[in-house]
């Protein structure tokens, strides 16, 4: 695929086997949606797409198909439309948040005669509009910082970059952050994480927890509702304790990872909050070695809390023991 020009791809499949893709390229932004029924005619085609359906299925991987290779497949047809795409940016660009949240959008569904992929146009909305969480009434009270996305300039060495990946490292003024987006529907975790942060940012006042900082929330352009949190940005090159552990970590650096891990959550529960999602993943570890807690925003994962101990102070102990039991077990 070295004629394809640069793009990037989410895909989702649903109980029903139909999917969707959302494509990033040259600034512009497609919905590509799939479905059993648009291959009817086609058997060959229609077969092929449930295969692929079974490998989501199976997370991702099975009989040496994986999820890459559906998005070669169904993208396949769309190599003209996306090679066509005039870029969205100008040379020198000052990209901000807004250019990344109100990209032009294009719809098309894939459908298929006699055995050939036929991308489909169904209409197009430019720019996007985006849709965020009502946090209006809790925000006017709780004193947090509120910027808009024009204010927020994404951190990139050229326009282009800013198009392909999840906009997290932003200029806001002469402070560099970490945007944390938050998606339509995600009002409940919304609250839950920046009622965490705030109160994190109140005992932070009388001791050291490593924890990001919490720098403000993006406010919709023209609206009352909210993109995502501003968080203080850690130099940790996306290194999380999962991926810092190794054979030849020494004991030592274990054990100092347990132990912050330990006495930091001992400060949070004592303060009221709740971390929730704990698990390696969850674990920053930045240059100097020290690690990070983030995600504050509920939920489990399971393998690490059980579903009935979510959200609680057991739940949290319960995750830190298998994290501590992955970091010495086996030292």
């Amino acid at each position: 695929m070295c004629d394809w020009p640069r793009y990037s791809v989410e895909c989702w499949f649903d109980k029903e086997k139909e999917s969707k893709l959302i494509v990033r390229c040259r600034g512009k932004c497609f919905h590509i949606t799939l479905s059993p029924r648009n291959f009817h005619e086609s058997p060959d085609i229609l077969n092929k797409y449930l295969h692929f359906a079974e490998v989501a299925e199976a997370d991702g991987d099975l009989e040496g198909l994986t999820i890459d290779d559906f998005q070669d497949w169904a993208l396949q047809p769309f190599l003209p439309v996306l090679r066509n795409t005039e870029p969205a940016w100008e040379k020198s660009q000052r990209v901000t948040l807004y250019d990344y949240l109100n990209p032009d959008t294009f719809y098309y569904s894939l459908s298929a005669s006699n055995n050939v992929l036929i991308p489909v146009p169904r209409y197009q909305v430019s720019p996007r509009k985006q849709q965020g969480v009502d946090l209006d009434s809790y925000i006017l009270h709780s004193s947090c910082p509120s910027f808009h996305p024009r204010q927020v300039e994404i951190c990139v060495d050229r326009p282009e970059d800013t198009y392909f990946e999840s906009a997290k490292k932003v200029l806001v003024g002469k402070t560099i952050c970490f945007f944390k987006q938050w998606s339509a529907g995600d009002k409940r975790s919304a609250l839950r994480e920046l009622e965490s942060y705030i109160c994190i940012e109140q005992l932070r006042l009388g001791m050291e927890v490593p924890v990001p900082c919490l720098f403000g929330v993006v406010q919709s352009e023209g609206d009352s509702r909210y993109q995502g949190l501003l968080l203080s940005w850690i130099d940790c090159q996306n290194m999380t304790l999962e991926c810092a552990l190794g054979p030849k970590t020494p004991i030592d650096l274990r054990q100092k990872w347990v132990d912050q891990l330990t006495v930091s959550l001992d400060r949070l529960h004592s303060a009221g909050v709740i971390w929730g999602d704990v698990k390696a993943a969850n674990v920053l570890v930045d240059r100097n070695g020290d690690i990070w807690m983030i995600d504050f925003g509920g939920g489990y994962t399971r393998g690490w809390v059980d579903k009935e101990k979510a959200g609680t102070i057991d739940g949290d102990k319960q995750g830190l023991q298998k994290i501590r039991d992955m970091l010495l077990q086996h030292a």
